[in-house]
């Protein structure tokens, strides 16, 4: 099963996805600002605190995850997609932005 880092994995929306990624074997890491509980996942996965807003971070944290997959609830902005890109590895296959 696939690498999953999800970006602002606290939201309802972001929640269940991470629930049915989890159910079907994958492995998933939430980047989130640590602002909000995160209980309302299912256990398995593994979090990362980190504002999507520094460049660093975020290049780090796909550094360290290797996602195959990504997905970012929390892309508001021409600059978040940019630096989204920028940070990008090869690893990952597929981005999906909501």
């Amino acid at each position: 099963m696939a690498r999953v880092l999800i970006i602002g994995g606290t939201g309802v929306i972001s929640a269940h996805c991470t629930s049915g990624l989890l159910g079907l074997g994958h492995q998933v890491t939430l980047l989130h600002r640590g602002t909000a509980r995160v209980s309302a996942v299912r256990s398995g996965f593994a979090t990362i605190r980190c504002d999507r807003n520094d460049r660093a971070g975020l290049a780090g944290a796909i550094a360290a995850t290797d996602p195959e997959v990504i997905i970012d609830f929390a892309c508001f902005s021409l600059s978040q997609a940019t630096d989204l890109a920028a940070a990008l590895n090869r690893a990952c296959r597929q981005l999906v932005l909501v």
